[in-house]
């Protein structure tokens, strides 16, 4: 499933189209928060594998449930980083730059 629907991305994109079901927002949204998203992904992964084991929830191999316990909080965790740590320290940068 995921190489048909990369290829189609690819080749819609490479057309020039625009995808109708990714809005403008949604897509900047996702775009600035991919680099966030790759830093938190494992050790959110890690720390849910731990409360999973811990609590003794059974994880029963690659599920739509699996996917959307594990991409919410990393998404979540991504945001958070980008609100938190991203945006105050590009204000500060900018600041610096300024009286440099």
């Amino acid at each position: 499933m995921n190489i048909p629907l990369c290829a189609f991305v690819i080749v819609a994109l490479r057309q020039g189209r625009e995808l109708a079901f990714i809005s403008r927002r949604f897509d900047k949204l996702m775009g600035n928060l991919s680099y966030p998203i790759y830093l938190v992904h494992a050790p959110v992964a890690w720390l849910l594998l731990y409360l999973c084991d811990l609590t003794n929830i059974p994880i029963k191999g690659p599920s739509l449930m699996t996917f959307v316990v594990f991409v919410i909080p990393t998404v979540v965790a991504a945001w958070l980083m980008s609100v938190l740590v991203e945006k105050p320290m590009e204000k500060l940068r900018t600041h610096i730059k300024t009286y440099l």
